[in-house]
C-alpha cells in the first residue's frame, strides 16, 4: 500500500486513535509525579500523539475485515477468511444454473466454492446432495428449461433460484449464479447478477429468520463480468443499498485471504 494514501486512512481511524490516546493519558497522570515539569508533560504527550497515530496506521495496514453501512439502518461486515469456518447460521454457495454436482474440473472446479462445497461438507457424496437439491426445488414448483447437454444435469432454472438445503445442523443456500457459453466456461450476464442478488436478499429476509449468513464474493472471475474482484465487490455492495427490503440477521460478505493483494477494505465505504 502507498505510504501516502496509508497515512490518509489512518487519519480515518478515529476510534483506534482516540482509544490509544486516552490510554497514554492515563498512564500519564497516574505517573505524573515522574514529570515535573510542563515541559515534560508537553513531551510525553506529543509522544503519545505520536504513538497513537502509528497504532492507528498499523491497523490500517493489516485490516482484516470492516463494517459497513448499507444504508436504512442495515451494515455489514467484509472480512477475509474461510467461508466454511465463519461463524453463521447461513452459508451462500454459488452454482450453475443446473444445479450440477459432478466435480471434475470441467463443470464444476474443485478450487471453486462449489467445488468444495461437494468435495468438503459432502465428501464427495453426489447422491444425498443431489437428493436434497431435488427436494428443495420441487417444494418450490418451478419450471425449469430442459436442454440438450452431453454432460451435466439438463435442467436449467431462472438466475437467482434458492437450493435450500441442511447439512450437520447448517443451512445452505445453493444460489443459481453461473451459465456456460459456447465454450462450455461459467459466466454470467450484468443484469443478471443484479437480479441474482437481489432475489438472495429477497429469498433471505422470507426464510432468515433473523440468523446471520455469510455470503461470499458474488461473480469473481466469471468471464461477461469481466472485472477487477475490488470493482465486483462494489457492485455487490452497490445492489444490497439499491434493495429497500429490510435485513434482519447480519451479513458477513467473506473474500478468500488470497485476495488481500487486490482488495484493500480502507477504500470500501
Amino acid at each position: 500500500m502507498n505510504f501516502l494514501i496509508s497515512l490518509k486512512y489512518a487519519l480515518k481511524e478515529k476510534e483506534t486513535f482516540w482509544f490509544s490516546f486516552s490510554f497514554f493519558l492515563s498512564l500519564i497522570f497516574f505517573f505524573e509525579e515522574f514529570f515535573s515539569s510542563f515541559k515534560d508533560k508537553i513531551g510525553i504527550i506529543l509522544v503519545a500523539l505520536f504513538v497513537s497515530f502509528f497504532i492507528s496506521w498499523i491497523r490500517t495496514l493489516f485490516r482484516f475485515q470492516k463494517e459497513i453501512n448499507l444504508d436504512q439502518g442495515r451494515k455489514a461486515v467484509i472480512l477475509f477468511g474461510d467461508l466454511f469456518k465463519i461463524e453463521s447460521k447461513i452459508t451462500v454457495i454459488p452454482v450453475n444454473l443446473f444445479f450440477d454436482t459432478e466435480v471434475d474440473d470441467k463443470l464444476i472446479s474443485s478450487h471453486s466454492i462449489h467445488g468444495q462445497f461437494v468435495n468438503n461438507i459432502f465428501k464427495k457424496d453426489i447422491s444425498e446432495l443431489d437428493n436434497l437439491i431435488s427436494d428443495s426445488l420441487n417444494k418450490q414448483k418451478l419450471n425449469p428449461e430442459k436442454k440438450d447437454r452431453t454432460h451435466g444435469k439438463s435442467f436449467s432454472y431462472p438466475p437467482g433460484t434458492i437450493a435450500e438445503i441442511t447439512k450437520d445442523n447448517h443451512i445452505y443456500y445453493l444460489l443459481a449464479l453461473t451459465d456456460f457459453d459456447s465454450n462450455n466456461i461459467a459466466s454470467c450476464k450484468l443484469s443478471d447478477y443484479y437480479s441474482v442478488i437481489l432475489s438472495l436478499i429477497e429469498y433471505f429476509n422470507i426464510n432468515g429468520q433473523g440468523r446471520d449468513i455469510a455470503i461470499p464474493l458474488l461473480g469473481s472471475g466469471l468471464s461477461r463480468l469481466g472485472k477487477e474482484n475490488n470493482i465486483v465487490l462494489r457492485n455487490m455492495i452497490s445492489v444490497f443499498r439499491m434493495c429497500a427490503i429490510p435485513i434482519r440477521g447480519k451479513i458477513r460478505i467473506v473474500l478468500f485471504t488470497s485476495l488481500r493483494n487486490e482488495i484493500n477494505l480502507n477504500e470500501i465505504d
